[in-house]
């Protein structure tokens, strides 16, 4: 059986990637005003004018890359709850891990249904005690890459 590449995580809504977008714009936007800062007070502080240069570069280079990465997962996942197929995503294992700073569960599902070729793939979600090996969770599939996001949950 297959392993599936692509995992999409929960939907994080509207006010979620609000605040990921307006963190990456500030992220994006401290070294240029440590820079004007630095140019515009005559106290001698050139080298905060410099260091907003040096960390305008590494952050706003820094920002874009992620920014696009969330814009990506989002679209895809836009995709796939599009285009996707219903499937059952059966748990087969549960392992600890690491979700954030919080410690969730590692799911091992293995996926299948009507048009969708069967495959694995893991997803790091919120421990629960429903989470248990056996328990078929509802699923959306892209048989086109098997793309899958588990849905109702």
């Amino acid at each position: 059986m297959p392993d599936s590449s692509t995992v999409l995580g929960q939907r994080s809504g509207l006010v979620g990637s609000f605040f990921v977008y307006l963190a990456l714009l500030f992220a994006a936007l401290a070294g240029p005003a440590f820079a004007v800062i630095g140019f515009v007070v005559e106290d001698g502080v050139r080298a905060m004018a410099w260091t907003g240069l040096g960390a305008t570069l590494f952050t706003t280079s820094s920002a874009v890359f992620f920014w696009r990465g969330v814009a990506a997962g989002r679209k895809a996942e836009r995709r796939v709850r599009a285009v996707g197929l219903p499937a059952a995503a059966e748990i087969v294992a549960v392992a600890r891990a690491s979700v954030g700073e919080d410690f969730g569960v590692e799911l091992t599902l293995r996926v299948g249904g009507a048009g969708v070729a069967p495959f694995v793939g893991r997803v790091t979600c919120s421990a629960g005690d429903d989470l248990v090996a056996g328990t078929v969770l509802r699923a959306l599939v892209d048989p086109r890459d098997n793309a899958f996001t588990v849905v109702g949950r």
